[in-house]
């Protein structure tokens, strides 16, 4: 049996190629054009390599592209909240809303950067994690934020496998 923190599900090793054309056409010109020959494929002109190599730079240099992609992504991921969300939740949540992963993302924050991720790859993974204490803990503890539950973002490219079980 493989070790399950390295196995790789078939689907994940199928996508992973279109993510990362997808992040890097959402980047820009820039990311583009450091991908080099996998988005601007070399042209052999000549037998002279140093010849080749001048008119590729040249080539590279003179490439445009037009960042529709990435456009399109900030409008969708946009029009998605130009009604400002509302979170109906009891006072323990609202009160960690501006600060969900412990590092000061607000959950208005984490939820936009979720919605784009799931735009682009069409997954992303949310984990929540409220760490272990022996017995239970104060309403003080609780307030002042010695023991507090987060939601930490994950993207796609970062889970390797899971499991899925129909309900």
């Amino acid at each position: 049996m493989s070790n399950e923190v390295e196995y790789q599900r078939e689907d994940y090793k199928y996508s992973l190629k279109d993510w990362t054309l997808v992040d890097d056409v959402c980047a820009g010109q820039r990311k583009v054009k450091e991908g080099g020959e996998s988005y601007l494929p070399r042209f052999t002109a000549s037998s002279d390599k140093d010849e080749d190599d001048k008119r590729y730079k040249q080539y590279k240099r003179r490439a445009v592209f037009h960042p529709m992609t990435g456009r399109t992504l900030k409008v969708l991921t946009g029009l998605a909240f130009t009604k400002k969300p509302g979170l109906e939740a009891n006072s323990i949540i609202t009160d960690r809303a501006q600060d969900i992963d412990g590092q000061g993302i607000s959950l208005e924050q984490q939820s936009k950067a979720v919605t784009s991720e799931v735009l682009k790859k069409g997954r992303h993974a949310l984990f929540v994690d409220y760490p272990s204490v022996d017995g239970g803990i104060s309403k003080a503890q609780r307030d002042a934020g010695l023991v507090r539950g987060v939601i930490i973002s994950i993207p796609a490219v970062n889970v390797i496998n899971w499991e899925t079980v129909r309900v």
